[in-house]
């Protein structure tokens, strides 16, 4: 497939991505619990919450989605064009830039989907009410889900554009 040399830092940069993704994914949950203990403790309770800010920052959580899919398909797509003409062979200083572009195209995709989860905390502690943390957090897990790092798959579709 690859030389020893990039199959090992193939390897390296999964666990690196894999770690950063597994952290992220699993902080989600965490704001659902931190909602449900401050919602049934009764702090931070605010009765009046309008409507129109939870709306607000249900809508915010909408553009988050569309946002961090436009990202992926531009940061990736940018990446795939700069490099197909260039990658006539895959030596390892050209596969760490590739690399390194899709890490930072993971990362900002994954704080994206993050904020998602965030959205729905504030929701639930402003206004008091759980009916929409798990909807959020739903959300933000299946897009991590969606986007879970593979830098390998990654590297091949690169190659694969480059007529290797």
């Amino acid at each position: 497939m690859f030389t020893p040399e990039i199959d090992a830092l193939v390897q390296q940069r999964s666990r690196t991505s894999r770690l950063v993704w597994l952290a992220l994914t699993l902080s989600i949950p965490c704001y659902a619990v931190v909602a449900y203990v401050v919602v049934s403790s009764g702090s931070g309770v605010t009765p009046q919450t309008s409507d129109l800010l939870r709306n607000a920052l249900a809508a915010m959580a909408v553009v988050n989605v569309l946002l961090a899919q436009g990202f992926w398909k531009f940061l990736i797509s940018g990446t795939l064009s700069q490099t197909s003409d260039s990658v006539a062979d895959l030596n390892k200083a050209v596969v760490e830039k590739l690399l390194n572009r899709y890490h930072v195209a993971v990362l900002i995709v994954l704080v994206i989907n993050e904020s998602i989860a965030i959205f729905g905390l504030v929701d639930s502690i402003v206004s008091g009410e759980l009916d929409r943390i798990l909807i959020y957090c739903g959300v933000a897990l299946l897009l991590n889900f969606i986007r879970k790092p593979d830098p390998a798959a990654f590297l091949e579709r690169v190659r694969s554009r480059a007529g290797r």
